[in-house]
Formats: C-alpha cells, structure tokens, sequence
C-alpha cells in the first residue's frame, strides 16, 4: 500500500511538473499565455481602411486622411462614432473637419468615407534653427525574450550612429542592458552591463555587439537610476529610449525589498522625477502587452512629456518603422524631422437577432514632419590621366527622411575676390549611389582653381545649401592611414591615385567593394603583390624598388551601388619567423592584423585571450593564399610544416591576445555563445525526477537487502 502511495505520488509530482513546463514554452512562445485573454466575437463584418494623400507634412503642406468603413456581413450597423486623434508636436488636426464623427446607420454591402486633415501647427513652430547638442541615452531590456529586437539594433547601430553625427554638431551616446545574466541582471552592478556618454561610438557599438537574450528578471528602474547619475549636458536636448517586454522587477537600489507594493512605488516616481527635472525626455518602445507593463511603460513617458509606442504596430504599418528607423527618427526629432501618428478610435455596433454586439478599434497611421533642410556634405578627389591633365571628381552626399527631390551644383572658375561677378555654371546631378550625386570636372591643369556649392530641395520642399568650396586642382597623396571613396560611375572606369610610401619599404592596400582590376604606371620603381582575394575584397602589398617615394597605381572598376572604400597604411604586417608556444601579444585594435608565419612541424594553432571580454577570430590560409580553416579562443586548427598567413579578421570589443602552436593547446569555453540559462521549470522537473531516481533507486536497494536477509 504504501509503495502503491509512492507510485501515485510519484506520478502526481511528474505529470505537474510537465504542466508546468509545457505552459511555460506556451507562454515563451508567444509572450503571453493562453489564458490571458477571452475569446471575443469576429469583428471580420466591417472592414476598416485609413490611407493618406500624402506620407508628409512640411512647412507648407499638409495632409489628408480618409478612413472608409465597409459593411460586409449580413446585419446592419449603427451607432458608428469615430474620434480622430493625432500625437506628434508642431503639428495639428485642421478645422476642415470635425475630429468627432458619427453615423447612424451603415447597411450590409454599403460603404462610408470619413475625411481628416493634419497641418503645421503655427502657433507651436516657431521656425526657429534646428538644435545642435544631443545626449542619447539607449536602455535595452537583455533578458530571454529580446532576441530580435537587440538583432535589430546591432546590424544598424553604425549606420544610425553615421546619419546622427553628420546632422547633429554636438552628439554623446551611452547605453545600458538591464536583466542580462551574463555578468548581472543589475545594471549598476556591472560595469560590462553599461556604456556611459560617449564620443568614442565604436566603443558604444562593441557594446551592443556584444548583447545577446539571457535572464529572467527585468529591474528597469535600476537602469534609470543609473541613467540619472550620468553627466547630462545642461544646455543639450536629452533623450532617454527604453526598450522592453516586462513590467518593473524590484532591483537592488530602485523598489528594493518592497516586491508587493512596488509597481507604484515612491522610489520609481522619484527616479523619474529626477530624469524630469533633468529635461530627459523618456520614449519608451513595448514589445510586450500586458496591461501593468503597458501602463507603466506609458507613465514614465508621459510623464516626462514623451512618447510610448508598440514596436509591432509600427512593424505592420504602412509604411513600416523597424526599431533602428525608430531610435534615429527619434533623435532626429529634435531637428523637426521625424514620424508623427495619427489616429481614428471607432466604435459601433451591429444589430443582430441573438442580441447587439458593440465593438470597438483604433486604426492608425504614420506620417513623417519635415521642416528641417536637407543634409549635404561634400568631399572632393583628383585624378591623373594619361594626357597629363586631370579630372576633378566632387562627391555630394545629400541626405533627408522625406527623400530628396533635386540636387544641384553650381561651379565657377572665376576669382570670387575679383570685383565682378563671376560665372556660375548650373546642372541638375542624379543619383549615383546610395545618396551620392557625382560632378566630374575633366581636363584641368595643376594649379588651376574652383569654387562650387550645392543645392538641395527635399520631396517637402525644404532648401539646404551647402557652403562654397574654393579648391585648387593639386595631386592628392594618400599617406599611411588614408581611406580614399571612390566611385566607378561606368564600368571600365579608370581612377590613378598617388600612394606615398615616405620611409617604408612596402605599404598595404585593402580594397572593399572593389570588383576590376589595377596595376602600376609603366617604368615605375615598384611592384605589386595580391596578398588577398576574396569575392570583392582584396589586400594588395606594394613594395618600393628605387627611390621614389609615391607610387602611382591605375584602378579600372565597374559600377557598384556601393562605393569602393580603398585603406592605405602599413598596420598589416608581416612577422617571418618561426613561432613556438607562446608568441608576443597583439593589440586586436590592429584590425588588419596579417602575420606570416613559417611552422617546422605539426602543430595546433589556437588564440590565446589576454583581456576576458576580447573576441578574435583568425582565418589561415597557406602560402598560396589558399584558405585552410580559422582559429579562435575556443577552437585550434592543426598546421602542418610549412608557411602560412594569419589574418585576424573578426575583432570585437578592445584588447589584446597571443598565438599559440603547440601540441597541447589552451582551449576555453566561450561564454558568450554557451551560455544558455535554464527555464525555471525545467530545472524543476530535472530535479524532481533527479529525486525520484534516488528515491526509487534505494527503495530497491533496501529491498535487496531485505531479501537477502531472508535467505
């Protein structure tokens, strides 16, 4: 009987705990659990579409939204009320029509179209200058159920960082995972868990490369806490956006020991009443939808006079806003030129035989305010041809969210301090490239001189004008560490650029987004050596012979929608020796890190890490730059006797590092990648059948010796 009872216990412990676990990968997989929302009646009768005339609004526009309701059931509907709402600054909803509209009745296979209009709201613009001093602080929620969302961000952090910079003079970026379990779900417990105000972008961006989903507990009033003890700039326009799925965990310092009361608790207010007085501006995105996240999420940014958004509504709009777009519109908002939401609430309610039902919905959609001029900026390259003169090529990189409608380039060869007034010549330029507009001025002589400015017009009409060059036609050399853009407008397109060696020997050129051909002018006194090829990236060793000290090298490209991005430096060196065990340490700030290396018999090949956050990764190729497999911290690749190169290709976060060849290698285990935390129900049935095991195991046992103990 009283195994019998153990058997049924047994079972009892392990069918809950399979319960629970199976309602816990319900819940993981879609955010919410199954019973968290009753089901609600089809409300598939009416058809609801709200579209614009137009996807902007600038100084002298506006635009109109029509909403069109469409009966396609069976009953009649009536009681239709529709409240238009709108949320964005400088804006407002006209007096053409009312933003309180009803209809009383709306009969089966008839339609009805209720009109809206959004204009520049005058009394709020002021048409003052755009402001120039940002402090952006990014907050991200690292725990398990951010995956897509912290991915999001790391493939476009560079790019929002490149298009804040070039319109923003002043610009400071720190950033803060709460809930990661890597180091701790605490912010201000880790120093690795934050990036405070920064220039040194590249630093913020290791950072966020470096996130990835693990933990379970949410502390973000921990995060804003640290968040408020930061330097804020007085005089900058401040911005705090939050990212998150979960309502507020009690942390260390912000709603400590007070879990049941803790969701309106005083220390929160405070935290955001500090950031308030601060002038932070929070926008906060939610990825979740329970109702106490929500509310709490919408509090803190209404409170500081900011704005809450539900990421998958902007995902599914028309037109569609991904996180990044988000986080840069943002910021960009601060120079009038960002997203505004505009809204229609209705509610109505069908008359049906079984009883009247009434519904209601919000219907939205995105428009982008644009009073801000267009972006330019200009870089210039001079090129020698084969009849000794040359071309002047001018680069324009024009930029706005609303798209550009024209750009134009005036240019001149007269002296502006001439006393009268000079020439300008005139040309409407088209797009080359991703943003870029090219002039080329062919058959110049050394010497002669220019001036030129650009003209944008934005799809809004907003005018930018960039300032006046004056330049002189003179032979650009690249010294060591130069980066040269160049764009092949045609294919067969030929470029001849100065290289200057000054004391080397030898310099490196690595070549991006390079799909043509190169080679020296004739007699020169040097020789090139393709170190590197691999689909449309190239690593090319030019090697001094005489004593001249520029080397001149013809480039013969095709047309790309990306520019080539050509690098001049002598930083990927070549270390010829035999290395055994240990080598010296390489600093992997030295990206281009290329080593030859000369191996006298098998040995295994593996990094070894100096600094615990580094990661490096080094592809190996033979003498004949044949590829042979790659080494990491974690992973050792066996070399045979012979030579090879070395490239350390993949470096993330600052550090340093060692070689090792030997037969025992030092392998470890990359917690960045292994690191997968346990559901807490899986660990709870793991150790309840763990239990189970020993308890069934020494019930044999005695039972056994029972046995025994009777024979």
């Amino acid at each position: 009987m009283v195994k019998q009872k153990q058997t049924i216990l047994l079972v009892s412990l392990i069918v809950i705990s399979s319960f629970f676990l199976c309602f816990s990968i319900q819940r993981n997989s879609s955010g919410v659990s199954a019973f968290d929302y009753p089901v609600t009646r089809s409300q598939e009768d009416l058809t609801i579409e709200f579209t614009t005339n137009q996807s902007g609004i600038g100084k002298d526009s506006g635009a109109l939204g029509t909403l069109v309701l469409r009966n396609n059931g069976a009953n009649a509907i009536g009681n239709i009320a529709i409240d238009f709402g709108l949320n964005g600054k400088y804006v407002e909803i006209t007096t053409s029509y009312a933003q309180h509209q009803e209809l009383s009745l709306l009969n089966p296979g008839y339609s009805e179209t209720f009109n809206i209009e959004v204009g520049l709201n005058k009394s709020e613009f002021t048409g003052e200058e755009p402001l120039n001093m940002v402090d952006l602080c990014l907050v991200f929620d690292s725990s398990g159920s951010m995956g897509e969302e912290i991915e999001a961000v790391k493939n476009a952090f560079l790019d929002i960082v490149s298009n804040l910079t070039e319109q923003i003079d002043s610009l400071q970026i720190g950033a803060i995972a709460y809930g990661w379990a890597k180091y701790s779900e605490y912010p201000q417990e880790s120093p690795n868990n934050y990036v405070p105000f920064t220039e040194d972008f590249d630093w913020v961006n290791d950072f966020i490369n470096s996130l990835y989903p693990a933990g379970g507990t949410e502390p973000w009033g921990d995060a804003l806490y640290l968040a408020n003890s930061w330097n804020w700039r007085p005089d900058a326009n401040k911005l705090l956006i939050i990212v998150g799925d979960e309502d507020c965990d009690p942390g260390k310092i912000v709603g400590a020991g007070s879990s049941g009361s803790y969701y309106n608790g005083s220390q929160l207010v405070e935290v955001v009443e500090n950031l308030k007085a601060k002038e932070v501006k929070i926008n906060s995105v939610r990825t979740g939808n329970e109702a106490i996240f929500v509310n709490q999420f919408t509090w803190i940014a209404e409170a500081t006079e900011g704005i809450s958004v539900d990421l998958e509504e902007l995902q599914n709009g028309d037109p569609p806003i991904t996180l990044p777009e988000l986080i840069e519109s943002w910021t960009l908002e601060l120079k009038r030129e960002y997203y505004i939401y505009l809204y229609a609430n209705i509610t109505w309610t069908e008359f049906d035989v079984g009883g009247d039902i009434t519904y209601s919905t919000q219907k939205g959609l995105y428009l982008l305010f644009d009073v801000a001029p267009p972006f330019i900026s200009v870089s210039t390259l001079v090129i020698a041809n084969p009849d000794s003169t040359f071309t002047f090529q001018i680069y324009a990189t024009v930029k706005d969210l609303s798209g550009i409608a024209t750009t134009s380039i005036y240019w001149t060869f007269d002296d502006l301090d001439g006393g009268s007034e000079p020439l300008w010549h005139f040309e409407i330029l088209s797009n080359i490239s991703n943003h870029v507009y090219l002039k080329e001025l062919t058959g110049l002589a050394l010497g002669e001189n220019l001036s030129f400015y650009f003209v944008a017009f934005d799809s809004l009409y907003n005018r930018g004008e960039s300032q006046i060059y004056n330049c002189t036609v003179e032979i650009q050399k690249n010294v060591f560490g130069t980066t040269t853009t160049v764009f092949f407008p045609a294919n067969n397109t030929m470029v001849a650029l100065y290289f200057d060696l000054a004391k080397k020997s030898y310099g490196y050129l690595r070549l991006d987004n390079f799909i043509g051909s190169y080679s020296l002018l004739p007699n020169s006194n040097f020789t090139l050596e393709t170190k590197f090829v691999s689909e449309d990236k190239q690593i090319v060793r030019v090697i001094k012979t005489g004593l001249e000290d520029f080397a001149v090298i013809t480039f013969v490209g095709n047309t790309t929608t990306d520019p080539t991005i050509i690098f001049w430096n002598f930083d990927i060196f070549l270390i010829e020796e035999e290395l055994n065990g240990y080598s010296s340490y390489f600093d992997a700030k030295r990206t281009n890190l290329l080593i030859r290396v000369e191996i006298s018999n098998e040995n295994q090949l593996c990094l070894v890490r100096i600094d615990p956050e580094l990661i490096a990764v080094v592809k190996v190729f033979d003498e004949n730059w044949n590829y042979i497999g790659k080494a990491s911290f974690t992973e050792a690749l066996t070399l045979v006797e012979g030579t090879y190169y070395l490239w350390a290709y993949n470096v993330l976060r600052d550090g340093s590092f060692k070689f090792y060849f030997g037969n025992d290698p030092p392998l470890e285990t990359d917690n960045y990648y292994n690191q997968v935390p346990i559901p807490f129900p899986i660990l709870l049935l793991i150790v309840i059948l763990t239990l189970s095991g020993f308890s069934l195991f020494n019930r044999r046992k005695k039972h056994r010796g029972k046995y025994k103990q009777r024979i």
